[in-house]
């Protein structure tokens, strides 16, 4: 099972720089999002069923991404003691779960959204009043709203993905159950 072996390998290479889990972890991450393989000459590789598709998930039934992803979740939560997060975007659920409802019922789980949505040309709406796009029935608790932000750095600067978590520092801290 995946989450057997992400923990294990967590585990694995804390200890090889001489740590281990500590209650002031975030929480551990899925991300669920489409599943394009390519080697290192950027050539498409085959999916599980020895074929190239665009997508590997695309092989795999809605019902089967839900209960791998509910399976995955609960070790992870048991083993951690901190509900996982789900990074993920409405469109990818829409075309792989089809069902948004299903999802919704993933509730062992926190969602972290990537939605870049365009913002108001009349600079009414700000990332403070503008919602992402989130599968129905989900709320999400971190939105990252850039793939292309920019992280000044004199030297080389870098574009880099930017997120927003709307509350205060105790709020966050209580959403990803960190110690205050």
């Amino acid at each position: 099972m995946q989450a057997k072996w992400f923990l294990k390998n967590l585990d694995a290479r804390l200890a090889s720089i001489g740590n281990q889990r500590k209650i002031d972890d975030l929480p551990a991450v899925v991300d669920l999002e489409w599943d394009h393989r390519v080697n290192k000459k950027g050539q498409q590789v085959p999916c599980a069923d020895g074929k190239i598709h665009n997508d590997c998930w695309q092989i795999v039934a809605p019902n089967e991404i839900i209960a791998r992803l509910t399976a995955w979740a609960t070790v992870v939560e048991a083993e951690t003691g901190k509900k996982p997060v789900i990074y993920t975007a409405k469109s990818w659920v829409r075309e792989r779960i089809k069902d948004e409802n299903k999802f919704s019922k993933i509730g062992t789980a926190k969602i972290w959204i990537a939605d870049y949505v365009p913002h108001d040309k009349n600079g009414r709406d700000t990332l403070l009043t503008v919602k992402p796009r989130v599968p129905q029935g989900t709320v999400a608790s971190l939105w990252q709203f850039s793939d292309r932000a920019q992280f000044s750095n004199k030297a080389k600067p870098q574009r880099v993905d930017a997120n927003l978590f709307k509350g205060t520092v105790d709020d966050f801290k209580v959403a990803f159950q960190l110690p205050k």
